[in-house]
């Protein structure tokens, strides 16, 4: 049986630092897989300006394989053309009540 995901969502401008620390333990956990998941599957750049390559797209997440959803911080509030990060993942709730 395939391990379950440990997802993290990541956006422009999401704040890296928060989750440096988890990250690593993540990974090297045999009992889950670390993924990271964008809106659209697209490539992101954080607050520190680490470009990041995503692993899926929200509407591609297996929400049943799911263990933990990682939302970081940052600063997608005050970017004019980037909505907020929680209202995008309202997609989530309606299709699973996992958050």
């Amino acid at each position: 049986m395939a391990n379950k995901k440990i997802c993290v969502f990541l956006f422009d401008g999401f704040a890296d630092w928060e989750i440096s620390y988890a990250t690593p333990h993540l990974q090297k956990c045999e009992k889950y897989d670390l993924a990271t998941v964008t809106i659209a599957g697209q490539n992101v750049k954080s607050m520190g300006g680490l470009q990041i390559n995503s692993n899926y797209k929200v509407a591609d997440v297996d929400y049943e394989n799911i263990a933990m959803f990682i939302l970081p911080g940052g600063d997608a509030q005050f970017r004019i053309t980037y909505q907020s990060p929680i209202g995008q993942l309202k997609i989530c709730e309606r299709r699973k009540s996992f958050l």
